[in-house]
């Protein structure tokens, strides 16, 4: 397997096909999202939904950044219905100390919601007013 800071789409869609269950790829599926942020390497939805559940099934190993960037490259990969099957795999959380967490996770949600429908012009509004805060959220990773 390559390094973590250059692993490749085949590497990572391996290791979520041979270490489905094995929470020691999260490292790696954490380099490559990360790589597929700065467009480095392609986006990979085995990889993304992989690293999701693995989120959602240790919380304590929850990476609210990554978490975020991962939904946002599934809605960038819009006509896929991606975004959708992810939703259902990543909650909002009530705790206070995710609070943050969950308001963007909420955002990106009704922005799913609002290109879905086919409401662009709201999505740009909306998009354009977020857009610094959200860099934001995003960097603290």
């Amino acid at each position: 397997m390559a390094a973590l800071t250059s692993i490749t789409q085949a590497d990572v869609e391996k290791l979520c096909v041979t270490d489905t269950y094995n929470s020691s790829i999260i490292p790696s599926l954490e380099a490559y999202l990360n790589q597929s942020v700065a467009s480095a390497s392609p986006y990979s939805f085995q990889a993304t939904k992989t690293l999701l559940k693995f989120y959602s099934f240790f919380p304590t190993v929850l990476n609210p950044p990554n978490s975020l960037k991962a939904m946002l490259l599934s809605l960038a990969d819009f006509p896929t219905g991606n975004f959708g099957v992810l939703t259902f795999i990543v909650q909002p959380n009530e705790s206070t100390q995710l609070q943050t967490y969950t308001e963007r996770l909420n955002t990106i949600m009704r922005w799913g919601e609002l290109i879905e429908t086919g409401d662009f012009v709201t999505f740009w509004a909306e998009f354009g007013e977020e857009q610094v805060s959200l860099s934001l959220s995003l960097s603290l990773s």
